[in-house]
């Protein structure tokens, strides 16, 4: 009979992943009954646990320094889930740690908002808290977007509240968030300024709790990571540690994500907002050669009305608006590059009057054309 091994496994079971990964290392764990598993879930039960001898631990938590020089000191060997090899750098070379891929589960979100269709921006909501795993999910979710042409947003606390950024966003925009729980705060800050939910912001998260997506509305989509896989590879890596049969020297086991489970909050952008993006693109060609809104309209097919109606849905500013700005945009790069003089460059900037687009650019950014061009060379020689 074999003898019974006592196992500390430091899982937080206050949510889905940590209940995920307990439910794999049972499942190693069927049909055995020579582990005596303790779960502390504070760090006082920890320590209590580890007041007496332990032939394996399996944590998900980073211990306190103090903890650590204990463990280093001893021969019990330890499996690591989901905690950044740089974290464990002084610890002992025979652990073991398994992770999931997170710059796999950021390409994937890439390559999975890519292909919905064409939006026109993409945004990252990072963890409310430093973290590797959204550190990672974040670049590689912008790896797989420069490889489709597009750039990525990334929310920042410290320079405006979720809600402000999501009314910022150009609209359709896609969002990919570090987790579910993200996720749902995304969503609660699109729902705060009016922001329409798959319609003009997709949002994509990470876990598949499916208690927290499905009693969202919209139900929220989520990437799948391999949890259960975590708590299975850490169980069978933890098993042959206490047996002598480890693999040698420090290594890491990488899971896969399992795939992107979807719902209501991913759907491709609406017919609309192809239009508005149409609309777009055809001012930014065309604006300088002084165009009316009617013309745009014109270009895309429907009425004046219409248009100013998804404009005012999927755009922050008016068909007009937009002329003007890309308008002005060409006679800021002319007054920066060129020595051409007013008269000319409000003609071939798409402005009829010279002093109309005078009289425009002074109100629009507090300064006349000559002192802006003025500024700008100054700053250009300096």
């Amino acid at each position: 009979m074999s003898k019974t091994r006592k196992v500390i496994i430091e899982i937080l079971l206050s949510s889905a992943t940590g209940r995920n990964r307990l439910q794999g290392v049972f499942n190693f764990l069927r049909g055995r009954c020579d582990w005596d598993i303790r779960l502390p879930q504070t760090q006082e039960e920890f320590e209590k646990e580890l007041s007496e001898p332990v032939d394996g631990i399996i944590t998900s938590h980073f211990f306190s320094k103090g903890i650590l020089r204990r463990l280093e000191r001893g021969d019990t060997p330890v499996v690591f889930m989901d905690i950044d090899r740089r974290d464990r750098a002084e610890f002992r070379a025979r652990d073991v740690t398994v992770v999931n891929d997170n710059g796999g589960i950021g390409l994937s979100a890439g390559k999975y908002l890519s292909s919905l269709g064409k939006f026109r921006a993409y945004g990252y909501v990072p963890f409310d808290r430093p973290a590797f795993w959204s550190a990672r999910r974040e670049r590689g979710f912008a790896v797989a977007l420069r490889q489709h042409g597009h750039a990525i947003k990334v929310f920042a606390p410290e320079c405006a509240s979720l809600a402000d950024w999501i009314r910022g966003l150009p609209k359709p925009a896609a969002v990919f968030c570090a987790c579910d729980a993200v996720s749902r705060a995304t969503l609660e800050a699109c729902r705060s300024v009016h922001a329409k939910v798959p319609d003009q912001v997709t949002i994509l998260g990470v876990d598949n709790d499916e208690l927290v997506c499905q009693i969202a509305r919209p139900e929220l989509s989520s990437i799948r990571p391999d949890t259960e896989g975590e708590g299975f590879a850490a169980a069978k890596a933890l098993h042959a540690l206490m047996d002598g049969r480890g693999k040698p020297g420090r290594h890491t086991i990488l899971l896969k994500p399992l795939g992107i489970v979807e719902r209501d909050s991913t759907r491709p952008p609406p017919p609309a907002a192809h239009l508005v993006q149409t609309a777009l693109e055809f001012i930014s060609r065309n604006a300088v050669k002084g165009i009316s809104a009617d013309d745009v309209a014109k270009r895309v097919g429907c009425s004046r009305r219409l248009l100013e109606l998804r404009f005012a849905e999927f755009h922050s500013e008016s068909v007009h608006a937009a002329l003007v700005r890309t308008r002005l945009a060409a006679v800021r790069r002319e007054l920066t590059l060129t020595d051409r003089k007013f008269i000319h460059i409000a003609r071939e900037c798409g402005f009829k009057n010279a002093a109309v687009l005078k009289n425009l650019f002074r109100k629009t950014y507090g300064m006349s054309m000559r002192d802006y061009r003025k500024s700008h060379r100054a700053a250009a020689e300096q």
